[in-house]
């Protein structure tokens, strides 16, 4: 809101039409009442996201994307890349003034879609590393004893709620040098979409058409 008020006070009226537009889109998508949804839906939303910050911060970085056809209409959980992407801007470009880069690159392997989000900013230290990646290994032991601690959380969120319906079928990897950048890869079992049957997955039962777990 606060971007649309001041591309307003400076007359953008065109900025302000299309940061409006990306914000709709995105609120009937946030409380639509449903757990699953699929890659083409979840990407349109990364991209409503990554416009509006791009007009904010004034063309600081670029967002390119990289998507397989014949993953774009597989059945997946609700709002892990829009989180990964959010996390990426706010931490890994947060020092970036130009030249910053969002990648998105989503791939068919087997029977799982990988998914890697990569950025080219501030990166982690050898240590900041290490400790997420214990975070990730014993939250995904026991997500359940975890999941009101890290509500707030995007990334360990995100693990913990992919876990929680995919099980071991779901994997995430962590690679990050400080001052290259981080990425982010996980992967999830291909599901084809709309198929009207619910998926067991993991232990949890999870409907494909809107239902909970």
């Amino acid at each position: 809101m606060e971007t649309i008020m001041g591309l307003a006070s400076e007359g953008m009226d065109d900025e302000v039409i299309q940061v409006s537009e990306c914000m709709s889109d995105m609120l009937r998508y946030n409380t639509r009442f449903e757990n699953i949804t699929t890659l083409r839906d979840e990407l349109e939303q990364v991209k409503n996201y990554v416009s509006i910050l791009k007009i904010r911060f004034e063309g600081r970085f670029e967002a390119y994307y990289d998507v397989g056809e014949e993953c774009i209409d597989c059945s997946m959980v609700k709002f892990p890349l829009q989180r990964l992407v959010e996390n990426a801007i706010s931490h890994g470009l947060s020092e970036t003034e130009k030249g910053g880069m969002i990648r998105i690159r989503v791939k068919k392997e087997g029977e799982r879609i990988s998914i890697l989000i990569y950025d080219n900013g501030i990166g982690m230290s050898e240590e900041m590393r290490t400790e997420l990646e214990q975070r990730l290994l014993v939250t995904a032991e026991r997500p359940l004893e975890y999941i009101d601690q890290y509500k707030s959380l995007g990334i360990l969120n995100v693990h913990l709620r992919l876990r929680m319906y995919y099980g071991e079928a779901y994997s995430i990897e962590l690679f990050s040098k400080e001052g290259k950048g981080t990425c982010f890869s996980i992967k999830i079992p291909f599901v084809k979409s709309r198929e009207g049957a619910a998926i067991q997955l993991g232990g949890l039962y999870v409907s494909d058409s809107g239902g909970g777990r």
